[in-house]
């Protein structure tokens, strides 16, 4: 959720003549939305998240828009409930595998035992990462000396 939108209500916005979130209306000279290239100068920030959209889809449009106008526009994001239900603090103290390393307090921290689904999966991505950082290269100097 951006600034308490959906992400479809944000790209209607951008992508909408007159609205403040589109650059198209507030350029100078004022153009159709989309009527602006890749390669135009000035480059028009509604014009490459409608271009991008089309090509790539509304989450990297999303992200590259949002980077575009970070210092223009003031967002608050927001994530909104799956409507997952967390066990009660008591069901979490007596369930299997659960820590009691904090006290007795709730805790974001969950534990995959090797019977896991996801267990094999997760170990396997750490010894990629531990074999990928092993193999890191070594920075060379690549200025001449004498």
């Amino acid at each position: 959720i951006l600034n308490g939108e959906p992400p479809a209500r944000v790209a209607e916005r951008i992508l909408t003549a007159g609205d403040s979130w589109n650059a198209c209306s507030s350029a100078e000279p004022k153009h159709p939305v989309g009527s602006k290239g890749k390669f135009d100068s000035p480059p028009c920030v509604a014009c490459d998240f409608q271009r991008r959209k089309k090509a790539l889809g509304l989450d990297v449009a999303l992200q590259m828009w949002l980077r575009a106008v970070k210092r223009e526009i003031r967002f608050t994001l927001g994530v909104r409930s799956t409507g997952l239900k967390l066990p009660a603090a008591d069901e979490a103290k007596s369930s299997p595998g659960s820590s009691n390393a904090n006290g007795g307090k709730a805790s974001s921290v969950v534990d995959l035992n090797a019977s896991s689904l996801l267990g094999g999966a997760l170990s396997e991505m750490k010894s990629l990462d531990d074999l990928s950082r092993e193999r890191r290269p070594v920075q060379k100097d690549h200025v001449k000396k004498g």
